[in-house]
């Protein structure tokens, strides 16, 4: 996975993949490629993924989108670990009751996954949703399930 910084803020989380994508995302966002976890932030992805509970947190930037959006990543950032949260609340809690599309819109563009944890936004019919993350619906799955949480659908 990769972490992009800029001035002590995360600007981008790359979800797990092959190196090859890695590397041309690296490429294709003019990045340097460095290699270990080199951060606190990093760190602690390891141990998430080695299945211990740890709160991921970093000081954020997010690119300029609508407040809504912002609003949105913001809400989601919130959702505490091995709990999981409707499109609805979200949309409610950015301020647009009945929003839930635009919620998995936004969602969609995530730019800091796991951090700003769109995993844990599930549909209200208690389905899973979408995943844009390379891996789709099966990795948030797996990513809810290191966490302890089972979604049916």
């Amino acid at each position: 996975m990769g972490l992009v910084w800029r001035g002590g803020r995360l600007r981008r989380v790359l979800l797990p993949s092959g190196r090859g994508q890695l590397q041309r995302e690296a490429r294709r966002l003019r990045l340097p490629l460095a290699q270990g976890a080199r951060s606190e932030l990093a760190q602690g992805c390891l141990r998430y993924f080695g299945g211990e509970r740890v709160a991921l947190r970093a000081s954020l930037e997010f690119p300029p989108v609508s407040g809504f959006r912002r609003r949105v990543w913001e809400a989601t950032a919130h959702v505490p670990y091995g709990q999981v949260v409707t499109y609805g609340d979200v949309a409610a809690r950015a301020g647009r009751p009945g929003g839930a599309r635009a919620v998995g819109q936004a969602m969609a563009h995530n730019p800091l996954p796991l951090v700003v944890p769109c995993h844990r936004v599930v549909s209200a019919n208690g389905g899973l949703g979408g995943f844009s993350a390379p891996g789709g619906v099966e990795l948030k799955r797996r990513l809810l399930a290191l966490e302890g949480v089972t979604v049916d659908g």
